[in-house]
């Protein structure tokens, strides 16, 4: 089968995609649809192209009309049938959801609103300190889910059945509908929570980059937090730590009192904030603003380094007024 991958860019879950069709001997071509100045240019290029199915595993931008009237377009929506909306992902973890799925949907006007194709659904980790984050949900149970859709889809073409509409579907996930677009504010971090909701809000928020958050005065992003209930003068002196060198540097987790219990990000957690979306914890930031620390200073919450498990540093960003 002629396949063509229609996507906003080439990211894991299309990689997975792409490799999967082209073991199985598809015809599989990628096309990005930011790279496009205008529908014409697009619809132009898959008429091109002509294929007998296009697949959107990532795509944030809309698909012209003439394409999905005039070709097989299924779109592939991080979230169970019902669910609608660009922001599935971060609602389910917010909302502490113990189920979660994927569903392949034909392209219409409206948004993730089509005809459904396949769909799987699947147990989200529950009872942990430290909830799953949304990376490794998307890059995982999403993603294996994803494959099992792309495989229905498939079977379906190529035996010329149609999709089933949305309402005529048993939702397996209760209380699906239409969720609005959560943008970074949403994320910011009240200390008068409890710790489990931090650790939620923490874990949804890891490639944003990190959930934002005031401590002793200064701004910073929070990764990997663990919520305990102990509060946070319960804990122990500061442990060793060990880097990628493994040379054993002070670099305790940052603790920060909350409604009830303690949400306890990992050493690199703490990482300044940055004018620069994306590039707190990034060892190959090149913003003036960052100064690689010495490894030998220790890290607090108005820390020169915060060291990770890995022993990646994310160097501290001076105010744009120093920064010269």
């Amino acid at each position: 089968m002629r396949i063509l991958l229609l996507v906003s860019a080439f990211n894991g879950l299309t990689q997975r995609v792409w490799g999967h069709l082209a073991d199985r001997g598809h015809d599989v071509g990628v096309e990005l649809a930011p790279a496009f100045g205008s529908p014409e240019e697009l619809t132009a290029r898959v008429e091109e192209i002509g294929p007998d199915l296009i697949l959107a595993p990532f795509l944030k931008h809309r698909v012209p009309e003439d394409v999905w009237r005039r070709w097989t377009t299924v779109v592939v929506h991080p979230g169970p049938v019902g669910d609608r909306g660009p922001s599935s992902l971060d609602h389910a973890i917010l909302d502490g959801r113990d189920r979660w799925g994927v569903t392949a949907l034909s392209t219409v006007e409206e948004m993730d609103a089509g005809p459904v194709w396949a769909t799987s659904t699947f147990a989200l980790p529950t009872g942990q300190q430290a909830p799953i984050a949304k990376s490794a949900l998307y890059n995982g149970l999403v993603a294996d889910a994803a494959l099992v859709c792309v495989e229905e889809v498939l079977r379906k073409v190529a035996a010329g059945e149609e999709p089933t509409p949305v309402d005529r579907l048993e939702r397996e996930v209760p209380g699906t509908g239409e969720l609005p677009l959560l943008r970074r504010a949403a994320f910011e971090l009240d200390l008068s929570r409890p710790a489990a909701e931090l650790a939620r809000t923490i874990a949804a928020a890891d490639g944003a980059p990190g959930a934002p958050a005031t401590l002793q005065g200064a701004r910073f992003c929070l990764f990997d937090a663990v919520a305990v209930p102990e509060p946070v003068d319960r804990w122990p002196p500061p442990a060793w730590w060990w880097g990628a060198t493994r040379t054993p540097w002070r670099s305790p987790p940052e603790t920060a009192r909350c409604g009830s219990g303690t949400p306890r990000p990992w050493p690199r957690s703490a990482a300044p904030s940055c004018p620069r979306r994306g590039c707190s914890t990034s060892p190959g930031c090149r913003s003036v603003r960052h100064r690689r620390p010495s490894r030998n200073r220790s890290t607090s919450a108005t820390a020169t380094s915060a060291t990770s498990r890995s022993g990646r540093t994310a160097a501290p960003c001076t105010p744009p007024s120093a920064a010269g």
